[in-house]
């Protein structure tokens, strides 16, 4: 459905927004749906010769903060990552992650995409496990990443 609205209506001149919908009342942990819901909202204007531009925007932060997008590919991207987070929140809420490795890698919005800022390794244990899902997050020392106690499985554990 998205591929088929970003095919159309920016080709046709419509302003593009993408709005991710707060889940604030579906944060139970149980959640029937994992998956994020979001509006899309296509403004059409007269066109004009002088406006050359597409524009796409996204609020996926549940903020009313706007990012302009470039291309329909970007749009596309940003809200299936979205997805791809929804799903994995679902999987590390519903069951352990005991002898299994998962990563994150977060890239910076500016600066070289192909290069992660931040790698987050997911390390769970049953014997630890909150009732509450509280969690810590241990930041390691830049140049220290290669270092047995951080950059294998058996380390961080």
């Amino acid at each position: 459905i998205l591929k088929k609205l970003m095919q159309y209506f920016p080709q046709e001149g419509w302003i593009t927004r993408v709005h991710k919908v707060s889940d604030s009342d579906r944060e139970a942990a149980d959640r029937d749906m994992p998956m994020p819901v979001f509006v899309f909202v296509f403004t059409k204007f007269k066109k004009m010769p002088q406006m050359t531009n597409k524009i796409l925007e996204v609020s996926l932060d549940g903020t009313d903060t706007m990012q302009r997008l470039p291309s329909e590919d970007d749009v596309m991207k940003a809200v299936k990552e979205r997805q791809h987070y929804a799903m994995l929140r679902q999987q590390l809420q519903k069951r352990g992650l005991e002898g299994e490795s998962v990563s994150l890698e977060l890239f910076s919005s500016s600066g070289c995409a192909s290069v992660p800022k931040y790698v987050l390794h997911v390390v769970d244990t049953d014997t630890v496990r909150a009732a509450d899902r509280q969690f810590a997050v241990f930041i390691i020392p830049q140049g220290r990443e290669v270092e047995w106690l951080f950059g294998t499985n058996a380390g961080r554990r």
